[in-house]
């Protein structure tokens, strides 16, 4: 039963982990990992996010 109930368990949400899926829907594009509600919680989330989707949509553009 333990390890059924694991499977519902959201990982804390961090700023660094926001920056990091806001850079990979900068580069990939927005999915349901990248964009889940659970990461902009907080305005400091929602902040790092929008740096790292800035941060890989540079980064994409320089790859072109």
């Amino acid at each position: 039963m333990e390890e059924f109930l694991k499977k519902f368990i959201v990982p804390k949400r961090t700023k660094i982990y926001a920056y990091r899926m806001g850079y990979d829907c900068g580069i990939n594009g927005s999915n349901l990992t990248n964009c889940h509600f659970g990461i902009f919680s907080t305005p400091e989330n929602t902040k790092a996010w929008e740096r790292g989707k800035k941060d890989g949509e540079k980064i994409k553009a320089e790859d072109k």
